[in-house]
């Protein structure tokens, strides 16, 4: 997925809806690419809005979280476990999905190297004026982080910065592989375990 290119860009991934069939997978993925680079961009949430899931308010802004998730899942002989699974995590709001009368939070976000984007999720924990990642591969996960990926450009590092980033993707190929993980899980306690997994690794 390629990155942001321009400020005028409001999705960072391919819309999703979810009376929609989701993003289309290639199947199955190999080690590298699940090692690959993982398009990461850092900005201030200016909003947070409550929306309902199905409604004009997430036609123009990119799924993702655990509610993106489900979406990927739609088809899959698995959907209904997955669906109740993370309905369980966030308060029953997937598995009630197709009533409309679910909420859930669209994030608007001024990313630093110009522009905006807008984000539904089913998170709680971000608030405006926080700092997040916005970490874009076939999955979309927002990672609230530190203050200073968002403050004025500093002269780069030959040293220290690519350190940095390489921990920022080594967490966020952690959450891509843990939503790979769940999308492929067959059993019940699988599928219970590994919701789990991802909101631990993909929500801190």
């Amino acid at each position: 997925m390629p990155p942001v290119t321009s400020p005028r860009l409001i999705a960072l991934s391919c819309v999703v809806a979810l009376t929609a069939a989701g993003c289309a997978s290639s199947g199955g993925e190999s080690r590298d690419s699940l090692d690959s680079t993982i398009a990461i961009n850092y900005g201030t949430v200016t909003t947070v809005t409550p929306v309902k899931l199905q409604s004009d308010a997430t036609r123009n802004a990119t799924v993702g979280g655990l509610v993106g998730l489900l979406s990927q899942a739609r088809g899959s002989g698995t959907e209904r476990l997955i669906g109740a699974a993370i309905g369980a995590a966030v308060g029953g709001l997937a598995t009630r999905a197709a009533e409309g009368d679910n909420m859930a939070n669209s994030f608007v976000i001024e990313l630093t190297r110009g522009g905006t984007v807008k984000v539904v999720t089913e998170q709680q924990n971000i608030a405006v004026g926080d700092c997040v990642a916005v970490e874009t591969d076939r999955h979309t996960n927002l990672r609230r982080v530190s203050p200073v990926q968002c403050s004025t450009p500093r002269q780069a590092h030959p040293t220290i910065d690519p350190q940095i980033s390489q921990n920022e993707q080594s967490e966020a190929n952690a959450c891509h592989q843990a939503k790979e993980e769940l999308l492929k899980a067959k059993t019940e306690a699988d599928i219970n375990a590994l919701t789990r997994k991802v909101q631990v690794i993909c929500d801190h």
